[in-house]
C-alpha cells in the first residue's frame, strides 16, 4: 500500500532544476587531533544543476580554520594557525527523488589549499632553524565521495545532511531549490 503512494509521488527535481546548499561540518579531515582547536568550523557552499531527473552536476567552495599550540617548555606555548580552502566540482546520482525526500550519492574533485600563520621570530628564539619543518604541506588535489539526503519542508526549502570525504566527515545544513 505504501509502495503505491511512493510510486505515485512526483519527483522533487526535474531536468533543468537548480539547488543551492549551505552546510556546517562536524568532524574534519584537516588539522585535527591532540593540541588542535577549531577556530572556524568546516563550512561549505555548493550548487547543483540537474542535467537529468536523477543526475546533477555542480560546484563547491568551503573552508575551515584550526590552531595548534606548539609547546616549547612547561608553560610556554606558541600558536600555528592553519586555514584550509576547498573548491571544485561535484556530480550526484539521486536514488530517491520524490516529493519531499531526495537521497543521493556522488563524487567530488577539486583543489584544497592550505595557508599557515605563525610568529617566525618566536621559533627562531627557541633555536628552531627551519620553521617550515613544522609547517603542514597539504595543498593539492581533493578527490572524495559522499552520500546525502534532503527533506523538503516547503517546495523550495529543505534540511540536508551529507556524509563522506570533503570538507568534513558530516555536514548538516539547508538547501534552496530554484
Amino acid at each position: 500500500y505504501a509502495l503505491f503512494f511512493i510510486t505515485m509521488a512526483s519527483a522533487q527535481f526535474e531536468k533543468g532544476d537548480m539547488v543551492a546548499n549551505f552546510g556546517i561540518g562536524v568532524g574534519g579531515y584537516y588539522a585535527m587531533g591532540n593540541g588542535y582547536s577549531t577556530k572556524i568550523p568546516p563550512i561549505e557552499l555548493s550548487g547543483e544543476y540537474f542535467i537529468m531527473e536523477n543526475i546533477s552536476v555542480g560546484g563547491f567552495i568551503g573552508g575551515t580554520k584550526s590552531e595548534y599550540e606548539y609547546r616549547f617548555r612547561q608553560d610556554d606555548y606558541e600558536t600555528i594557525s592553519y586555514t584550509y580552502f576547498n573548491i571544485g566540482t561535484i556530480g550526484n546520482y539521486h536514488f530517491v527523488n520524490k516529493d519531499k525526500l531526495n537521497v543521493y550519492a556522488g563524487v567530488r574533485l577539486g583543489y584544497v589549499g592550505l595557508t599557515t600563520k605563525y610568529d617566525e621570530d618566536t621559533f627562531d628564539y627557541y633555536g628552531i632553524d627551519d620553521i617550515d619543518d613544522l609547517d603542514a604541506r597539504s595543498s593539492g588535489i581533493l578527490a572524495g565521495a559522499h552520500v546525502g539526503g534532503r527533506y523538503f519542508f516547503t517546495d523550495q526549502f529543505a534540511a540536508n545532511a551529507e556524509l563522506g570525504y570533503g570538507i568534513a566527515i558530516l555536514k548538516i545544513g539547508v538547501s534552496y531549490k530554484f
